[in-house]
């Protein structure tokens, strides 16, 4: 795994977490796993509480994809994965009713190669794809 684009990717996302999260990579085989989690505060009786485990899973083949890509277009792919996470955290409930000493549930968010490197069509692709409509004068 490339350890630069690891902290990169992590410094990038680190701001969209609460203050307290924590970011951590794991590699897994054929996958970078990035685990976040924070200490939620909401329950009296355990002010430790962890959130759930999120595990932001991006595929090797993925990351060597971008590491070839020139740094305009790296800046573009850092944005489109900033702009999924915070999606997925816009529906994302960190609190959960685990027992104590149980492991919280986990979240996967997987990144694709089709989220990432999405390519707007071409204007020639969608004058191909829009039919004629003919005008009877």
């Amino acid at each position: 795994m490339n350890a630069t684009l690891i902290e990169h990717w992590k410094n990038l996302l680190c701001p969209l977490f609460p203050r307290s999260a924590h970011l951590r990579s794991i590699p897994c085989g054929q996958y970078l796993v990035i685990a976040v989690d924070w200490k939620l505060n909401t329950d009296k009786e355990r002010p430790y509480k962890r959130s759930r485990l999120i595990r932001i899973v991006v595929p090797d083949n993925l990351i060597k994809k971008y590491l070839l890509e020139n740094s305009q277009q790296k800046t573009l792919l850092d944005k489109r994965l900033v702009t999924y996470i915070n999606a997925q955290l816009t529906n994302f409930n960190p609190d959960h009713i685990t027992d104590f000493g149980r492991i919280p549930p986990t979240e996967k968010w997987e990144i694709t190669e089709a989220l990432l490197f999405c390519q707007e069509q071409s204007k020639q692709e969608r004058r191909k794809e829009t039919p004629l409509r003919l005008v009877s004068g």
